[in-house]
């Protein structure tokens, strides 16, 4: 196996722990054992464990990127084609359990290195959302909306039904110009 398949392993190991178990169970020992490698085998990658959640939190904005490219590479060219691929992928994508979801914001909020990361990473989706040709009051109100119904589900609160949603998804996309 290459060095890049072992730490895409490893960062794939480490997010399956924090996921399944949250992170405070996040180890070197922990990630050894779930991606089937040496505790040395980690370090070599990830001298430390601050450089193994850095890695995976930049591993998991990259893989929000690779999402979101796919799904503007679906839309129509014109106004609102990055609005409507983040709608999209927000409608596609699996919520966290709320426990896992509360667990990040917290870890990554107590952290400021990883908080500034991920603050610039929405920052840069904001700014194209902001020039993707639509009024930016309108663009910046559909992300929230559809930002806010996915942490509404995965908190479980269960503020519209399943019907609903997708009607508000719907108008949302039909706002977006899709």
């Amino acid at each position: 196996m290459s060095s890049t398949d072992t730490r895409h392993q490893l960062l794939v190991a480490a997010s399956s722990i924090v996921e399944q178990e949250g992170p405070s169970h996040l180890t070197i020992d922990a990630v050894a054992r779930v991606a089937g490698v040496s505790k040395g085998g980690v370090l070599y990658h990830f001298p430390t464990k601050a450089a193994l959640i850095r890695a995976m939190v930049m591993f998991h904005m990259a893989a929000m990127d690779a999402d979101l490219a796919r799904a503007e590479a679906a839309e129509p060219p014109g106004p609102g084609r990055f609005v409507r691929a983040w709608l999209s992928m927000h409608s596609n994508r699996p919520p966290l359990t709320a426990e896992r979801h509360l667990d990040m914001m917290g870890f990554i909020t107590r952290n400021p290195e990883l908080h500034a990361l991920v603050s610039a990473h929405r920052r840069e989706h904001q700014g194209r959302m902001l020039n993707d040709g639509l009024d930016p009051a309108l663009a910046s109100l559909l992300a929230m909306a559809a930002e806010g119904l996915g942490l509404a589900e995965t908190l479980g609160a269960d503020l519209v039904s399943p019907e609903l949603r997708a009607q508000v998804m719907a108008l949302a996309r039909s706002m977006a110009g899709g």
